[in-house]
């Protein structure tokens, strides 16, 4: 019986061993179809001019695996089969990036790579009489998030690089890249390592200038506090303002009172008075972070501190208000909605948020 299903079951087409990360024939009609249709593609995206962004959007989202909208990709860009790269968020790459594709090559969020980058999951056998034949194997790369390749870099066949690690101009990568490494050299090898780790801590006086361009930068001009009111919040309760730290500079902070009350009134916002270091419930009146460092996790960074540091308090819990499109957001810390705020604080509509310990 073993015999008899075994001998009727279909044959692996040589595309369905390329998705297997079998050896496949390269010369296969359904092999070349895929690639003539994933050049077409690309030809089109890089014929389309700087002045339409949603065109080139459109095509790489019909040629890649997965593409978020906020991909960025300068023409000229080649690959094999397109369908086979996944591409996280914020992904950047400058002119002449090559990707082949014949096994998978995922890349996370916030990755920079500079002209000429490439990426070959392909390979040749090394007996002269197969690789005639033209049958050729493939091993995945993978890349995670916050990695940045200088120009003219190589990644070979079966490569993991780690989390925010750097690869440096002319490399040649041949072997793991493990997270926070700065590498260079062809090979690559390790230079040294990166201090990733987030530099939380509470404000001072003199951090007055940068908290107050960070407020203006991230709110509206009726929603964020002036420099006047930071500083009247600083001079009461600087013990609650967080800030972190990147290079020497703050790049995100969370302030708030702390207070008996459950909810966010208006009046806090002006009147640092209001502040009870006894009090059940540390408000947090907003969570800043510039631009330029959204998405890589600062805000959770302090948030986390912020919320530490009130359980360490022995506070109740934490209290906010925010607009409905980030309720789910903080949702993530293990904030509950109470519904619409009865604050109108710069005209918006808020939503409560508590968080109970």
């Amino acid at each position: 019986m073993d015999h008899i299903h075994q001998s009727s079951r279909q044959p692996l087409t040589e595309l369905d061993k390329l998705k297997a990360g079998q050896p496949f024939w390269n010369s296969d009609p359904e092999i070349a179809a895929r690639k003539r249709a994933a050049r077409s593609l690309a030809d089109a995206f890089n014929a389309t001019p700087e002045e339409e962004p949603e065109q080139r959007r459109k095509l790489l989202q019909e040629l890649f695996g997965d593409c978020p909208d906020d991909v960025f990709i300068k023409p000229p860009f080649h690959c094999d089969y397109g369908f086979q790269i996944h591409l996280g968020k914020n992904f950047f790459a400058n002119f002449q990036c090559v990707m082949l594709d014949a096994a998978p090559i995922t890349i996370g969020d916030n990755c920079l790579m500079g002209p000429q980058t490439c990426l070959y999951t392909v390979n040749h056998p090394m007996d002269a009489l197969t690789r005639t034949a033209n049958y050729v194997y493939a091993r995945p790369i993978t890349i995670g998030n916050n990695v940045w390749f200088g120009g003219n870099c190589v990644v070979l066949s079966g490569i993991t690089i780690g989390d925010n690690a750097v690869i440096g101009a002319g490399s040649v990568v041949t072997k793991d890249v493990p997270a926070n490494a700065v590498v260079a050299g062809n090979p690559a090898k390790i230079l040294r390592y990166i201090d990733n780790t987030p530099s939380v801590r509470t404000a001072v006086p003199e951090d007055l200038a940068q908290l107050a361009a960070i407020e203006a930068a991230c709110f509206p001009k009726a929603e964020a506090a002036s420099e006047e009111t930071l500083a009247g919040r600083l001079a009461v309760y600087s013990d609650h303002f967080w800030v972190l730290e990147a290079h020497g500079a703050i790049v995100s902070f969370i302030n708030g009172m702390v207070t008996d009350a459950p909810t966010i009134r208006d009046e806090m916002y002006e009147n640092p008075g209001l502040h009870n270091p006894q009090g059940q419930y540390q408000a947090i009146f907003g969570v800043n972070t510039l631009p330029a460092f959204r998405r890589q996790g600062c805000a959770a960074a302090v948030m986390e501190q912020v919320i530490s540091a009130a359980g360490a308090q022995g506070r109740r819990g934490c209290i906010l208000t925010c607009k409905e499109s980030l309720i789910p957001y903080y949702e993530k810390f293990g904030f509950q909605n109470f519904g619409i705020s009865k604050s109108v604080h710069g005209g918006a509509v808020w939503y409560d948020m508590r968080l109970e310990f």
